[in-house]
Parts: C-alpha cells; structure tokens; sequence
C-alpha cells in the first residue's frame, strides 16, 4: 500500500469512543451513572475498505475481537446478531 497524503502519511485521523452497553438489568439505573467508555485517535489508510477498517478499529487498536464476530448478508450488511451499534459522522 502507498503512503497516505493525509497527515503526513498517517491516514485520515479518526477518534473512535468505544462505549459499553448499559447491563440489561430490572433496577434502574442511577440517574447520573456514565457508562464505561474508551477513546483513542486512529489512523486510517484512505484505501482501506469501510468494514475493514471497523475491524481494524475493534479488533487491533481497542482488542476487542469479541465484537467482531458478526457477519454480513447477502447484500453486505452486517447481520442483527451483531453486538454492538456504530454511530459516525463526517464532518
């Protein structure tokens, strides 16, 4: 793979916050309980493909490999048994 031209050859710079899902449980929950959550500055190659790079994300900067056990359909979307929800935006 070539060098990136973004950020001095680094990749486009993404910060990615990993939160854990609130315990499915019967008590209610603190009204000011937070949930655990993780957050670092990632670097992507341009190149790399959407889903690879959510799986580099989990897998190798947060080493979370349980959460990569999903799979995708037949038109390439991740299938409902997945356990997690993703949210992004572009600025």
């Amino acid at each position: 793979m070539t060098e990136s031209i973004h950020n001095d050859g680094q990749g486009i710079q993404l910060t990615v916050t990993l939160t854990e899902r609130r315990p499915s449980s019967k008590k209610r929950p603190r009204t000011n309980a937070k949930l655990p959550s993780s957050t670092k500055v990632v670097y992507i190659h341009e190149d790399v493909k959407f889903l690879d790079s959510v799986v580099i994300i989990l897998a190798v900067e947060f080493d979370r490999r349980d959460l990569c056990k999903g799979d995708l359909d037949t038109r390439g979307h991740l299938e409902a048994q997945t356990p997690f929800t993703m949210e992004y935006s572009i600025p």
